[in-house]
């Protein structure tokens, strides 16, 4: 925010504009996706076509999505898609030669197969069959984890052991944090990261691009919280909510909000704001991702989503510029560790969490959760989806007290759409 704030403190989280980008780009972001010489210069012959159905044991469509990956023996470059509602998923305008397929879920068994696509007329038709195997269920917890080694076995890329924090205070008033999270990861699913890296940069542009100005309505609930986490007291508030994402000649990112009309930060209860929430994804963007070591987990499940699983984590020799405190006209920058769960077929970010990497005694920050969530919404005469944030929590314990914010976001509206077209969620994302 611009605005100057006086009196009691304000906890503020925003992009902090004055700071330098960040000199070097971690590989993870900083990277293309694999192509083949040989698929650049493919000449154009007849092609075929790949249809698999994923069932159940009861040979029921598989439930959630799975991942189901195409590699080729020729070019040796893999093509990704995911399940439909059916259990289906097809792959088209292929060159005649033999594939390997590879369906994937997150707590179920990797199957494989190979096709021969013969010619431009010919279709290869499959049905696979996951079953669960507890053995081969992956479970990430980075407050077990030993050697980098350990985690390879799962075959997700390999995790920097030397990431991990000092112990984190008793957690039980909030949600568990990053580092003691069990997820899991289907095995034997190696991470594309490449792919994931260059898609979900892109993801995050659109995002910035796209949203130079919506409005909303943003119900907040707000609560203080004894040590188990029980609410002791509970305001509510409802804003007109518009916010603002414009880009400095330097490359930052300016982020405005604005509620009910006024600066942002008024309103709110006991003088603390929580702004800029829904930015937690610019962790991703070009601009921004210099600043934070990135590692793949594995493929995950989210809502019945297949998901790509990325630890994020604040790089020690490179300042945090993705939000802070700001008290009494002072910036605290907040160092992040979290992770995203990124769809595996859109490479949208769905989900992020995110916790400090250490606590803040300058300004009597003992811990901090937070959590935002992302949906696809539909504009009903432009016909287009844009993927924007629909709800965001947050736990901190500051100055002795801890506080749960909750901010949801519903009837957005798009300026650069129509400044009067309402949006509302795809049924087919919601019957999912």
């Amino acid at each position: 925010m611009k605005s100057k704030l006086s009196g009691a403190a304000f906890l503020m989280f925003l992009l902090c504009a004055a700071c330098p980008a960040g000199a070097q780009v971690n590989q993870f972001l900083n990277s293309t996706t694999e192509t083949s010489s040989a698929s650049k210069t493919e000449p154009t012959t007849p092609r075929g076509a790949i249809l698999i159905r994923v069932v159940q044991p009861n040979k029921k469509p598989f439930a959630a999505q799975a991942l189901v990956q195409l590699l080729s023996a020729r070019t040796h470059s893999s093509t990704y898609a995911t399940t439909q509602e059916n259990g289906s998923a097809s792959f088209d305008d292929l060159a005649p030669g033999r594939y390997t397929i590879t369906v994937s879920a997150a707590g179920y068994r990797t199957t494989q197969r190979t096709a021969d696509v013969l010619s431009h007329s010919n279709q290869y038709e499959s049905t696979i069959e996951l079953h669960r195997d507890r053995s081969a269920i992956a479970v990430i917890s980075h407050d077990e984890l030993q050697p980098a080694a350990a985690a390879n076995e799962s075959g997700a890329a390999s995790l920097d052991p030397t990431k991990q924090s000092e112990p984190l205070l008793d957690s039980q008033w909030r949600p568990a944090g990053v580092d003691q999270e069990k997820l899991l990861t289907a095995l034997d699913t190696p991470c594309p990261c490449q792919q994931i890296s260059h898609g979900v940069s892109e993801r995050v542009v659109e995002l910035v691009t796209n949203i130079n100005r919506f409005a909303a309505t943003e119900r907040i609930t707000s609560e203080s919280l004894n040590d188990q986490g029980k609410a002791i007291e509970s305001e509510r508030r409802k804003f007109d909510y518009v916010v603002s994402i414009n880009k400095f000649n330097t490359g930052d990112l300016d982020v405005d909000e604005f509620r009910n009309g006024n600066d942002g930060y008024l309103g709110f209860p006991d003088g603390i704001a929580t702004l800029g929430l829904p930015s937690l994804a610019f962790v991703f963007h070009p601009d921004y991702s210099g600043g934070y070591t990135f590692d793949c987990e594995g493929l995950g499940n989210w809502k019945g989503h297949a998901v790509w699983l990325v630890y994020f984590q604040q790089r020690p020799d490179q300042p945090a510029r993705i939000r802070g405190y700001n008290i009494n006209n002072k910036l605290y920058p907040i160092a992040l560790k979290g992770r995203a769960w990124i769809a595996a077929d859109t490479m949208q970010v769905m989900r992020m969490e995110a916790d400090l990497v250490h606590s803040m005694p300058q300004i009597h920050l003992r811990d901090e959760h937070q959590v935002v969530e992302y949906q696809p919404v539909h504009f009903q005469k432009a016909g287009v989806d844009l993927w924007l944030p629909a709800h965001a929590e947050v736990y901190f314990d500051f100055r002795n007290h801890k506080y749960h914010r909750t901010h949801s976001f519903d009837n957005y509206l798009l300026f650069s759409v129509s400044a009067s077209e309402k949006i509302g969620m795809p049924k087919e994302f919601a019957n999912r």
